[in-house]
């Protein structure tokens, strides 16, 4: 326990191209928001296919590679990869809307639930990058592994430099929160703010 109250994490005192860390999480806030209601719009289209149809796209697939494929399970597993994708999809929109309520309205408790969902995305990423990595190696491509390794692990970083300033940011709103009590409502601004409201 007391190794974790003295444990400090890296925070960002800038974002990108040296704005606040404040606009940072707006911009990301939006560019997630955006996103993911793209993606939302994308799965509205999937939900039109029926299992039926899953079904008939696996046994042309299986006729194709020439090899024997569980029909029921390989359409049961499509219709729950899209029904989870678009769930997510979802929670995305909810979470970054949120995050942007919670950054102009300076309400902490609104930017936690996006920190807490990307942390938990980072540890399953992290997860799915080693696991790849093994199965890469254990298929005996070495050089396919490093090179996989290299592109998510760079991709990884970006992820983790951006759930850096969501957490910088919610720590500053938090302090200015703690600092200004009732008059919390009142934005505050950085000389290095572009925007401080949006």
């Amino acid at each position: 326990m007391f190794l974790v109250k003295t444990m400090k994490v890296w925070e960002p005192k800038t974002c990108c191209c040296g704005i606040s860390v404040r606009v940072g999480t707006l911009v990301i806030g939006w560019l997630g928001l955006i996103s993911s209601i793209f993606s939302l719009l994308s799965w509205l289209r999937f939900v039109q296919i029926s299992y039926d149809d899953f079904a008939k796209v696996c046994k042309e697939a299986a006729n194709e590679i020439q090899q024997p494929i569980d029909v029921d399970v390989c359409a049961t597993a499509a219709v729950s990869i899209i029904a989870v994708s678009g769930v997510c999809s979802g929670l995305f929109v909810i979470i970054s809307a949120l995050l942007l309520v919670g950054v102009n309205k300076n309400k902490p408790t609104l930017i936690l639930p996006f920190i807490v969902i990307h942390g938990i995305e980072i540890v399953l990423s992290c997860l799915f990058i080693l696991l790849g990595f093994v199965l890469l190696i254990h298929e005996g491509v070495a050089v396919i592994a490093f090179i996989f390794l290299l592109v998510t692990g760079m991709a990884l970083a970006v992820e983790v430099y951006l759930f850096l300033v969501v957490r910088a940011c919610y720590n500053e709103v938090k302090q200015h929160v703690e600092c200004m009590g009732n008059d919390s409502n009142i934005p505050y601004m950085e000389k290095t703010d572009i925007l401080y409201k949006i």
